[in-house]
C-alpha cells in the first residue's frame, strides 16, 4: 500500500468531524525531534536551524491551514 493511499485511509476513519488538512510529522528516530512535516493534500515543511520544535509544529499547523501546497521553502 502507497503512503497516499494509507493516509487516505486514516483520513478516511476520521469522518466529517475531522475535515480539513492533515500534518504528518516527520521524527527523528533517537531523539523524536520533528525535522519535517507532509501536509496532507500535498507540500511540506522543513525545519530552520536554530528553530524550536514547538515552534515548528505551530508553523506546521498553521502551513496546513493556510493552504494545500507550500513552496518547497514552506514559506
Amino acid at each position: 500500500m502507497t503512503l497516499h493511499k494509507r493516509l487516505d485511509r486514516l483520513e478516511g476513519k476520521r469522518g466529517a468531524a475531522g475535515a480539513g488538512p492533515s500534518v504528518i510529522l516527520i521524527c527523528d528516530a533517537v531523539t523524536g525531534e520533528p525535522g519535517g512535516a507532509l501536509l496532507m493534500g500535498g507540500g511540506g515543511l522543513t525545519r530552520e536551524a536554530g528553530e524550536c520544535a514547538e515552534a515548528f509544529m505551530a508553523r506546521a499547523t498553521a502551513g496546513a491551514s493556510l493552504a494545500f501546497h507550500l513552496p518547497e521553502t514552506g514559506r
